[in-house]
This record gives structure tokens, C-alpha cells and sequence, in this order.
């Protein structure tokens, strides 16, 4: 019993951190846009967004998750303060996705990455990279013996 709880733990926070990094992200982003810009998220708005953070999420999180884990578990013993360095490490990452975005949206012109825009994505990038980050290096010692 003990083994099986020890494999199905890491896959099932595998399976729930990100979604939970997903809505938590989309939350800090309406209230922020709410908030500092006042301004309410339109249906479009919102689909483009949603697919464009989970394009550049998809793209930046693994090999930074792979990373910082892979660090993390020879530096940190503790599984919570390795989950804890993992979400900060994991949302400073989030500039990357939320940097992609802002060039791919603006075409390549490098100064998109200089736009309020950027920072607001950024809210929703960090927040879900943090997780998918923090969840990772929580368990990182169950993935380091699985990869061996």
C-alpha cells in the first residue's frame, strides 16, 4: 500500500498543479486587469489569452521545471522549502512565456516586451509557471529515481 501511495502522490500533484497554477492565473489576472487597469476581460480577449499563455506555457515550462527540480533536489533537502524556492524560481521563469507572447502578438519588434500588456500577462504567467514549478521539485526526488 505504502508504494503505491508513494507513485500515485507525484503523478496525481503532476496532474493538479498546473491546473491549479491555470485558474489561480486567470483569477490574479482579471482582478489585476480589473484592478490597475480598469477594464473587464471581453469572450475574445479571453480565448486569446487563455490559448496563447498555454502555447508559450507548453513550451517554457518543462525544460525550466526539468531544471530547477533537477537543481533543487541536490541542493534541498526539505520537500516543502524545495516546493516553496520552486514557485519563486518557477514565476521569476514566467517572464519567458509571457515574453513569447509579447513578441509573437507584436509581430518579432523586440520593444513589445517594454508594453503594460506584458506585465499583465506576466501576472498569469508567473503564477502558473510557479505551480507547475513548485509541484515539481515538491516530488523531485520520486523524479529523479524514476528517470534513473
Amino acid at each position: 500500500m505504502s508504494s503505491r501511495h508513494d507513485s500515485l502522490t507525484p503523478v496525481l500533484t503532476l496532474i493538479a498543479t498546473p491546473w491549479l497554477g491555470w485558474y489561480s492565473g486567470s483569477a490574479a489576472y482579471r482582478a489585476v486587469l480589473a484592478v490597475w487597469f480598469r477594464q473587464t476581460l471581453s469572450r475574445g480577449d479571453a480565448i486569446a489569452a487563455a490559448v496563447s499563455v498555454a502555447i508559450a506555457t507548453a513550451l517554457t515550462a518543462p525544460p525550466l521545471s526539468a531544471l530547477v527540480a533537477a537543481y533543487l533536489n541536490k541542493r534541498i533537502a526539505a520537500n516543502l522549502v524545495r516546493a516553496v524556492v520552486g514557485f519563486i524560481v518557477g514565476a521569476i521563469g514566467g517572464v519567458l512565456p509571457a515574453a513569447l507572447i509579447a513578441l509573437f502578438w507584436s509581430g518579432g519588434q523586440i520593444r513589445a516586451i517594454r508594453q503594460p500588456e506584458l506585465r499583465l500577462l506576466f501576472v498569469w504567467t508567473a503564477v502558473l509557471n510557479g505551480s507547475i514549478v513548485a509541484g515539481i521539485s515538491f516530488h523531485s526526488r520520486f523524479w529523479a529515481r524514476l528517470l534513473r
